[in-house]
């Protein structure tokens, strides 16, 4: 599956690891890539629907309502 990011900034935070960690922290954005991976692998959106919830917990606070990868 083609993926296609918003922005080059995002972009470039998930495709290095370096970019990512500075951006989300270490095993968040480990998180990001490993489902990244997943989505890449997927051949339709019907095995996207498949695979397990990554279980984050909801944001709170002033992050409440934005986009958690922004």
């Amino acid at each position: 599956m083609e993926i296609v990011f918003a922005s080059r900034k995002l972009e470039k935070a998930c495709n290095h690891e370096q970019e990512g960690d500075r951006m989300w922290g270490t095993e968040n954005a480990r998180r990001v890539r490993q489902r990244l991976a997943e989505l890449a692998a997927a051949e339709t959106l019907a095995v996207v629907a498949k695979i397990p919830p990554a279980r984050l917990h909801a944001l709170k606070g002033t992050a409440k309502g934005s986009t958690p990868l922004m």
